[in-house]
């Protein structure tokens, strides 16, 4: 805070000192042109430099020097500093600026002409250093005011802070009996105010902790047991691995194959680590109409399928269009393996809600496999789905989940599914969630 104070002071004088030194020069400039207004008519040297003199108003800080074949004529006003004079003539300066004892000048001169002959000369000088002054006087004054300001703050924050700091003994104590492996305890939660709270503020994060580490086991769990396979696989077709080389071929092939796997697997399950994250979504205003043709664009280049667009939300919604591209590419994917007619995708408003789908024509979901398609690397009987690891329609529920949505099945065996994503429309974004307007 002091120096942020020290700044704002030097800014301002400076500022200040900028804007006294342009008000000087125009100043000294409108002057001169008076001056030259003044003394246009020909004539007598003194008497223009008399009727110019005559004319002019008195400016503080201005001095006005009259010369006449080099010599003094008058000034105005009458008195001048002294050393102000003797610098002029000694020095012969007659622009610029020059110091003296009395102070700085900024000086302008201008010829006066007779009869094609300059005779005449008069010089403005300005005192620079008496307006800059004021300004170093007042910006003290400041600097003052500032430093008794910062020591009356202090004082009361280090008497408020000791008041409220006392009562934190207790939250700390409690605290400290949370252990790394025990998320489970709360602080008890008492009476009123900022400290009630943040203690209630403390036990929420508590509650991320504890859904945090419970996540990242489980993530733990999930790929110590997917990953298992893949690198028993490749680990014994490489101790096997022949001189032949056809027979090297076909296993570099088939280790390549499942690090691909791996690698998929892999990226799928930080997603599903990344959607617990408060970051996880960009929210932006999403129109639905325009946002289902170019999801139908995509998922129509996956395979060669009968693909329909059914329909298109005529609505705005506050969503992160990325993902939910994702999601339903997920779906249409999952079509594509299931799948050899006809796949449609469509948008629509349902009461407060609107709904993503995609609807394919395939041989269904048998009932009980219905209820656990959604976990994590459950997949449906199916060869073309040899290649997956059961991850993809997790995905889609954790991105409908942080849109505050959820994922709906609609199968009847032998006349295929419908995936839809529903959402609400009038969700409003908490603060956890970044917003980018576009």
């Amino acid at each position: 805070m002091t120096s942020v104070g020290v700044i704002v002071i030097v800014a301002s004088q400076e500022v200040l000192f900028f804007r006294l030194s342009e008000r000087i020069h125009q100043t000294v400039e409108r002057e001169v042109n008076h001056f030259r207004l003044d003394t246009a008519e020909e004539g007598n040297v003194k008497t223009r430099f008399d009727r110019y003199l005559v004319r002019t108003l008195p400016h503080e800080y201005l001095y006005l020097l009259t010369f006449i074949d080099g010599k003094l004529y008058k000034s105005f006003p009458g008195s001048l500093p002294q050393d102000l004079l003797k610098a002029i003539i000694q020095k012969k300066a007659t622009s610029g600026e020059i110091r003296t004892q009395s102070g700085t000048y900024l000086l302008q001169a201008e010829p006066l002409a007779q009869g094609g002959k300059v005779r005449g000369q008069l010089v403005a000088a300005y005192c620079l250093s008496c307006d800059r002054k004021a300004i170093d006087d007042s910006t003290s004054i400041m600097a003052i005011a500032f430093i008794i300001s910062i020591l009356a703050v202090s004082a009361l924050a280090w008497d408020a802070a000791g008041r409220i700091l006392a009562p934190l003994k207790l939250l700390t104590q409690t605290a400290h009996k949370i252990t790394e492996a025990d998320f489970t305890q709360r602080i008890p939660l008492r009476g009123y105010g900022e400290i009630a709270e943040m203690t209630a503020t403390f036990n929420e994060m508590l509650d991320r902790l504890e859904i945090a580490f419970a996540s990242q086991r489980q993530f733990i769990n999930d790929a110590s047991h997917e990953l298992r396979t893949p690198i028993t696989i490749i680990r014994g077709h490489l101790e096997l691995l022949e001189e032949e080389p056809e027979e090297r071929k076909e296993t570099v092939a088939l280790v390549l194959d499942e690090l691909d796997r791996v690698s998929r697997f892999v990226e799928d399950l930080l997603l599903l680590a990344k959607a617990e994250q408060p970051k996880f979504l960009v929210m932006q205003t999403v129109d639905m109409a325009t946002l289902t043709e170019e999801i139908f664009a995509k998922a129509s280049a996956l395979a060669p399928r009968q693909w329909y667009l059914e329909s298109k939300a005529p609505v705005k919604l506050v969503a992160d269009s990325q993902r939910l591209t994702q999601a339903v590419i997920n779906l249409a994917e999952n079509a594509v393996k299931h799948t050899d007619g006809k796949i449609a995708i469509g948008s629509a408003v349902q009461g407060n809600n609107v709904a993503l789908w995609v609807r394919d024509s395939g041989r269904g979901i048998p009932e009980p496999q219905q209820e656990r398609i959604f976990e994590r690397f459950v997949q449906i009987d199916s060869p073309r789905s040899a290649d997956g690891v059961g991850l993809g329609l997790s995905i889609v529920r954790a991105i409908a989940s942080a849109h505050f949505g959820q994922v709906t099945l609609e199968c009847q065996p032998g006349q295929g599914c419908l995936f839809s994503i529903v959402l609400p429309l009038n969700h409003q974004m908490s603060h956890h969630e970044p917003y980018l307007d576009r």
